[in-house]
């Protein structure tokens, strides 16, 4: 089984966190290692959020402006299994026509 390391955006945020939160509940899932993406991996947030899973969840500062940095600090290219980018809706409220 392989043992893959996936990069979540936006890691301190609400909707991060769960994202994180999620497959740590799940012991069986073959992942080896979380990044936690986050502009200030000083934070308390992010310092809360590597302690929830320390053997699992690394956190890692990023700007989403400069990918290449960002994959550089996460082990160089084929690092990276999956990629799941938290982000905000552009446009603000979403509306529906039926």
């Amino acid at each position: 089984m392989a043992n893959w390391t996936v990069l979540i955006t936006s890691a301190t945020g609400r909707q991060g966190d769960a994202t994180i939160s999620a497959p740590v509940a799940l012991p069986d899932l073959p992942l080896q290692k979380l990044l936690a993406l986050t502009r200030n991996p000083d934070s308390a947030a992010a310092k809360a959020l590597a302690g929830n899973s320390p053997n699992k969840i690394s956190v890692i500062r990023g700007d989403l402006d400069n990918s290449d940095a960002i994959f550089d600090s996460a082990g160089g290219q084929g690092a990276v299994w999956g990629v799941f980018s938290v982000q905000k809706a552009l446009g603000g409220r979403c509306e529906f026509e039926e």
